[in-house]
């Protein structure tokens, strides 16, 4: 495992979501009063883009099927798929977010 700088705290503002690339993975991250939570780019329901849909508090719900999630545990609020790729820590260390990639 190795942390990968992914991108700057101050680009994400709160309540607001990120789009970044993780050795070629879409990755989401939202930005829930502070802290930061990463998950996969695709909804598992209806594999749409999820930065494209809308962030309310800690809820993600996608644009496509309208299938919600909870982002800091992954856990759907809607359906029976839970959002658990590419979900995981990530790490505020002074300006920076971190991701642990495995390797």
């Amino acid at each position: 495992m190795k942390w990968v700088d992914v991108a700057d705290t101050q680009d994400i503002e709160k309540g607001k979501m990120g789009l970044v690339e993780v050795e070629r993975k879409k990755v989401v991250i939202a930005n829930v009063e502070g802290t930061f939570y990463a998950f996969n780019d695709r909804c598992p329901h209806s594999n749409a883009p999820l930065h494209l849909g809308t962030l309310q508090s800690k809820v993600i719900r996608c644009a496509a099927h309208f299938s919600s999630f909870d982002v800091t545990t992954g856990k759907t609020r809607t359906r029976s798929v839970e959002q658990e790729d590419y979900r995981g820590p990530t790490y505020a260390g002074g300006l920076r977010l971190w991701w642990i990639l495995e390797i």
